[in-house]
């Protein structure tokens, strides 16, 4: 499936790894995307993109409601302690998400958001109500910026109502050259969610610029009837590095 192979490519990565008891030899380790979710009962809790919602032991963060998680956990109970917690977890490894707002691309901000190229993209996939972009990009010593966009410079309206055409961006503030990346970020999609009423589906066609010149473009769907998930999966623990990215 194709959102395991997303999220495998990261197990090439270092993360932040946390301490583990000695009884964890027969528990099976998973790997997942999810959000901090602060709303439901106020405390911190984590909400898998499989829809799970989940209470990390022994683990607290002052992240903001909605900040992404990649992460590897066991977990330790098989039932919820309440009608609202579906389990409780504990996080083996884990490395925040890039979270940022899908923004509209206008004379006044152009330059700097930029459309500087990626050396490719590894996928692209929805879940949790996020498009997920995983990427790869040289960097050395400066932080790029990413950004998805609307672009409203440019007539850039679909053909297809059921298309929403946006552009994957970054501004590598003038690099050209370094050590290759491999990076993600996450968008969320909830105001084309809200607007799409009476729709059983959104299709993003996603453009992105690449260093063989090629401008790609990339469709995914979000269903909203039922969603497609970046499913829990089973994994090593291995961890992004966004230290060169924002």
């Amino acid at each position: 499936m194709k959102n395991i192979l997303y999220l495998a490519v990261l197990l090439l990565l270092p993360f932040t790894v946390i301490g583990c008891n000695n009884n964890d030899d027969y528990q099976t380790e998973y790997i997942s995307l999810g959000s901090v979710d602060r709303e439901t009962t106020g405390d911190f809790l984590l909400k898998l993109d499989d829809g799970e919602l989940v209470r990390p032991l022994s683990f607290n963060s002052d992240a903001e409601n909605g900040k992404r998680i990649l992460m590897t956990f066991v977990y330790e109970n098989d039932y919820a302690e309440s009608a609202v917690i579906d389990h409780d977890v504990r996080l083996t490894g884990f490395s925040w998400v890039l979270t940022k707002d899908i923004i509209d691309l206008t004379n006044d901000n152009k330059d700097e958001v930029g459309n500087d190229p990626f050396v490719g993209i590894e996928g692209i996939d929805t879940g949790g109500g996020y498009i997920n972009v995983y990427f790869c990009f040289l960097a050395d010593y400066e932080q790029h910026l990413i950004n998805m966009v609307e672009n409203k410079i440019e007539d850039s309206s679909s053909t297809s109502t059921d298309e929403i055409n946006l552009e994957f961006r970054q501004n590598a503030h003038g690099e050209t050259a370094g050590y290759e990346y491999l990076g993600l970020a996450s968008f969320p999609i909830k105001k084309y969610i809200d607007k799409a009423v009476g729709k059983d589906k959104i299709t993003f066609n996603i453009k992105v610029k690449l260093y063989n010149g090629q401008e790609n473009n990339i469709k995914v769907s979000y269903n909203i009837k039922s969603p497609e998930k970046s499913i829990v999966s089973q994994g090593e623990n291995k961890y992004i590095n966004s230290s060169h990215f924002k």
